[in-house]
């Protein structure tokens, strides 16, 4: 009798420990687990407020500080070179945005994320305002630490405040080993935007296989 409560005790224990790790796993994470990952240092996000997490990402706010492309009439922004950019400042009343301007802006929040595949997207309440605050640049890479630069354009006319909540970020488990000779960052892996506190423009030409 004593063995088969030692068994199942051990079973109970093995199928706890795979419910745990299929819940932490192979997925994007869920608040709680968020603040857990917050607790171990898998994820840095400062400032950092309760108020501001939900079901399965945390709301990030849009700095004052932004930049725009120097383009003249007849200028075409080119992948080859560091095209030219001037520093903005969101007034308090509010900057109009206009279809076919393209802000370069950034996140209040300075992030930090290990072990785990960050992810930012618009809030749906911004999504139907018409706001973009990504062409296609969605995706972080492990081990990256920075502001986040938003590239914000839009479809109607939009008044764009400092401090709005306009997206969300996620974290998503990554399946596989993660090698830390290619962690962003790293000295193998070029890591142009590691470390960024201000909205950087493109870095293209950087890239050694332009």
């Amino acid at each position: 009798m004593e063995q088969f409560e030692e068994r199942l005790k051990n079973l109970l224990a093995i199928e706890k420990a795979y419910r745990e790790l299929t819940q932490t796993s192979g997925g994007t994470l869920t608040g709680k687990e968020i603040i857990r990952r917050r607790e171990i240092g898998d994820i840095v996000i400062e400032p950092w407020d309760l108020k501001n997490l939900n079901p399965n990402s945390y709301d990030i706010a849009l700095d004052p500080h932004a930049k725009k492309y120097i383009l003249g009439d007849n200028d075409v922004l080119d992948p080859r070179k560091v095209n030219p950019t001037e520093d903005i400042i969101i007034p308090e009343e509010g900057l109009i945005l206009r279809p076919g301007d393209f802000l370069l802006a950034k996140t209040m929040e300075w992030t930090e994320t290990r072990n785990l595949v960050p992810r930012i997207d618009g809030r749906s309440s911004t999504g139907r305002l018409s706001i973009f605050i990504h062409v296609s640049a969605g995706f972080g890479d492990i081990n990256f630490n920075g502001n986040w630069t938003l590239e914000i354009t839009c479809i109607k006319p939009v008044i764009l405040y400092p401090g709005m909540k306009i997206g969300q970020i996620s974290y998503v488990t990554p399946s596989g080993e993660i090698d830390p000779d290619f962690l962003y960052g790293s000295s193998r892996k070029l890591s142009k935007y590691q470390g960024s506190r201000d909205a950087e423009g493109s870095l293209f030409a950087l890239d050694s296989d332009k």
